[in-house]
């Protein structure tokens, strides 16, 4: 069904991370397509397979950094919608530091929340540039 004004089609990506996984297993009993990510450590992303299901692994560093970026640049920018005040304050949430390894740390989140609106927000702007791995990308019927 269309709704004038309203979306026809969803794409779907999900955090399969922890119940995400089993999220992802009821999503597959209903035949939903989505496409898997698992949030991981490190700068990279990698495609694996469990059982013939692709699993997209990327860094929290690089979903982040890559927001971040396209925010400063222009190339994203938030529009109005209800959750934007709670998106916003999840954003200026987030400080990096460097661990004694080397290794740079993302970490943020409010009184209120964990961060999952930008995270998922981040999720998305990856799978709208997915070039360097092989992301399932679709359409679905809603």
């Amino acid at each position: 069904m269309t709704i004038p004004g309203q979306f026809s089609v969803t794409i779907n990506i999900v955090d399969a991370g922890g119940v995400g996984r089993a999220f992802c297993d009821l999503l597959n009993t209903r035949s939903v397509q989505h496409t898997r990510m698992q949030i991981v450590g490190g700068e990279n992303e990698t495609e694996t397979k469990e059982r013939g299901i692709t699993f997209n692994n990327v860094s929290k560093n690089l979903l982040l950094g890559t927001m971040n970026s396209a925010l400063h640049t222009g190339d994203l920018q938030l529009g109005n919608f209800p959750m934007r005040d709670t998106l916003q304050a999840e954003l200026e949430s987030f400080e990096a530091s460097i661990g004694s390894s080397g290794r740079m740390s993302i970490s943020g989140g409010t009184k209120e929340a964990h961060a999952d609106i930008a995270m998922a927000a981040a999720m998305a702007l990856w799978l709208s540039d997915h070039r360097t791995v092989g992301a399932h990308v679709f359409q679905q019927q809603i």
